[in-house]
């Protein structure tokens, strides 16, 4: 009898990529681009690539990969810059091209340096990121426009994000675990939602999008460097709850900072007898 070329595990994670293509496109439906850029750089596409490397190569590798990963921010902030720069000024199909250029030089130098010198530099473009890549939203512009994904839209993404799935796989089995990485840390998901955004909401979509995805890489990053250096010593359930947890501690911690620096009302000044006079008189 031949067996099949993945472990029942390996085939229920490989189901979960379109499910979260899925959820990731009823959040574009109901709150539009941005907070889907958000979701869509949670590492919940992460997660699913270490598990599927470690249920295939084993803890060290998926170790490995995690480490890598947290050192492509860099390259992940870069490629929205420059997609973001060239689509206002030129169209998305040139931004991606360089964009996509300028990631793989920038994963690429990533990976030939030492693990702590990458992490390092991912801490210092995310402390600027955030100033870098604005929504539209956050400079002063009209109300974000409201884009609606057509069920075969959905479907077509979720196919993306399955082979996107299938994809990371392959490479580590032929490539090592680095390799992996580096395919895993790509904004695919995202530039799957902009590719089809574009079409209905021009640029400015997909700069709402791509704002969306630099806001929620500081919570991506603390959860695959959390992971990384977790799951030789507590395994792959232990290490995926921790990470989590520290995930969602930088989600909160985020939202409490939005929320903190929000201005607030001006109270009311209260209508006096010569403010009703001089209404009555207009």
């Amino acid at each position: 009898m031949t067996s099949l070329p993945f472990t029942s595990a390996q085939l229920v994670m490989l189901a979960c990529a379109p499910l979260l293509m899925v959820v990731v496109s009823l959040f574009e439906r109901r709150w539009g681009p941005k907070i889907a850029g958000i979701v869509a750089a949670a590492p919940m596409t992460a997660l699913i690539g270490l598990l599927l490397v470690h249920s295939d190569l084993g803890p060290h590798a998926s170790h490995e990969m995690a480490l890598k990963m947290s050192g492509y921010v860099p390259a992940q902030i870069a490629i929205a810059l420059v997609v973001v720069v060239l689509t206002a000024r030129t169209s998305y199909v040139p931004g991606l091209l360089l964009g996509g250029v300028t990631y793989a030089c920038l994963a690429t130098l990533a990976a030939r340096l030492p693990a702590g010198v990458a992490i390092a530099a991912s801490l210092l473009f995310l402390a600027v990121g955030q100033r870098m890549v604005q929504a539209p939203d956050d400079t002063g512009m009209d109300a974000q426009p409201v884009v609606q994904a057509s069920s075969w839209m959905i479907a077509l993404r979720a196919g993306v994000s399955l082979m996107t799935a299938l994809g990371l796989l392959l490479a580590a089995q032929a490539f090592g675990p680095a390799a992996g990485g580096a395919i895993g840390a790509f904004p695919i998901f995202t530039f799957t939602l902009c590719s089809f955004i574009v079409a209905t909401s021009g640029q400015r979509g997909v700069h709402q999008v791509l704002a969306g995805m630099v806001q929620g890489l500081p919570p991506y990053f603390a959860f695959v460097l959390t992971y990384g250096l977790t799951i030789t010593r507590i395994g792959a359930p232990g290490a995926s709850i921790t990470a989590a947890l520290v995930c969602t501690c930088c989600y909160l911690a985020a939202a409490w900072n939005t929320a903190s620096n929000r201005p607030e009302a001006e109270p009311a000044r209260p209508v006096t007898a010569a403010d009703a006079a001089e209404d009555r008189a207009h």
